[in-house]
């Protein structure tokens, strides 16, 4: 039987964790950031569980670095509600949200632009290596130099992670498992995970963990994006015959989020396209 990894804080993460803390003058425990790194996603999951009371979510909800980035629903051996989701999926959207939260929100060099286009891709195909080192040494340094851009790179990368949770949870609340698969059940929870997600972003002052504000609830449109290029740039194979294409998941969420979003919110979104179109042209 495959023993399960945990994600954990090393020495080194913790480091420059407490330097960008000092950057932004805010208090640093290592040893409490030492346990809520050990048991993030659970923390993220009690969150859904409390935000979606009214629906009694009683699943088993396991997380561990496995060999394969994924996230599924399905059943224990004794008929339970089950979802996997692997860590390495919350290591994986912050290396891209930081990227692109600098070239957001700051104004990089050329050489420094390029350079993190480059990272970029090189963080596009991890989702097909897992094992490799999850943050490189320039990252490191890019992270202390645009400190302030870590906040919004954190929240977007929970949201994404809640949103996929919720995607799963919203296969067995569709009983989708009970039926064949089917490419629309995918938007079905899709579209149902970002109920949630609104949901969840309402009641954020209630909830210890997932501060989702208005600006990030772009976040999953922007995932798909991510995606969508690592297919263009053929980082990716897009010949996944179970799931939808990324644009058509994208297309399927966009007129919600339009609909319901701030004019600032619209703005973010706005320059993280811009920003993702920057980064394709450079790679």
């Amino acid at each position: 039987m495959e023993r399960k990894m945990q994600q954990v804080a090393s020495e080194d993460s913790l480091t420059l964790a407490k330097q960008v803390a000092r950057d932004l003058n805010m208090d640093f425990r290592k040893e409490r950031v030492r346990e809520a790194a050990r048991g993030l996603i659970d923390l993220y999951f009690e969150d859904i569980v409390e935000a979606l009371k009214s629906i009694d979510v009683d699943i088993h909800f396991d997380n561990f670095l496995s060999r394969k980035i994924q996230a599924f629903a399905d059943y224990t051996n004794k008929g339970r509600q089950w979802i996997f989701f692997d860590q390495h999926l919350h290591s994986y959207f912050f290396g891209l949200n930081l990227l692109l939260s600098i070239q957001t929100f700051e104004v990089p060099s050329y050489e420094e632009q390029k350079e993190m286009a480059d990272l970029f891709k090189w963080h596009l195909g991890v989702i097909l290596r897992p094992q490799e080192k999850a943050f490189q040494d320039h990252e490191k340094k890019l992270l202390v130099k645009y400190s302030a851009c870590s906040a919004f790179a954190n929240e977007f990368t929970y949201t994404m992670v809640a949103f996929v949770i919720c995607h799963e949870i919203a296969h067995h609340f569709k009983k989708h498992l009970n039926r064949r698969a089917k490419m629309h059940h995918e938007i079905e929870a899709d579209l149902q995970a970002y109920e949630w997600l609104k949901l969840i972003s309402d009641k954020n002052k209630c909830l210890k963990n997932l501060k989702v504000s208005q600006n990030a609830l772009c976040a999953p449109i922007i995932s798909f994006r991510y995606f969508e290029i690592a297919q263009q740039l053929g980082v990716v194979s897009n010949s996944n015959q179970s799931h939808p294409s990324p644009k058509a998941r994208i297309n399927a969420l966009f007129p919600i989020f339009n609909e319901i979003a701030s004019e600032n919110a619209i703005k973010v979104y706005q320059g993280m396209v811009q920003s993702l179109n920057d980064f394709s042209e450079l790679c």
